[in-house]
């Protein structure tokens, strides 16, 4: 578990075998350095199988990590859509947006209109555990 320490998250949900995931990589690592003062990068690989999440996040930076559920896990809680799918989440712990997809300088466009309102439409809390 990560203390926020009022930084901003942003969940990476990608697939091994995820062109867009792949292609989103280096632009997460740079916004990962960039904004290290106030944003948290979290991957969450949608693998089940151990050794592919592990062969496939071993030598990717920051923070990996997996459930091992698939599409029956974690992703679940954000309405899972396609990969890769991020989600920002707030100092406060509440959802700010959610996205599918990847296209170069993307992932830094939503952030930016973060950075600039402090909040944007769609800001809903967590849905329960189930």
């Amino acid at each position: 578990v990560y203390k926020r320490q009022g930084k901003y998250i942003l969940l990476d949900f990608w697939g091994a075998h995820c062109g867009a995931c792949v292609e989103a990589l280096p632009e997460l690592d740079r916004l990962r350095k960039t904004y290290a003062d106030r944003l948290y990068v979290v991957s969450i690989c949608l693998e089940t199988s151990r050794e592919i999440w592990q062969n496939s996040a071993g030598s990717l930076p920051g923070i990996q990590l997996s459930d091992l559920k698939g599409l029956g896990g974690l992703v679940n809680r954000y309405g899972f859509v396609g990969m890769p799918q991020f989600v920002a989440i707030g100092p406060d712990g509440k959802v700010l947006k959610k996205w599918t997809g990847y296209g170069k300088g993307y992932l830094e466009k939503q952030l930016e209109e973060l950075w600039e309102t402090g909040n944007c439409a769609g800001h809903n809390p967590l849905p329960p555990s189930p």
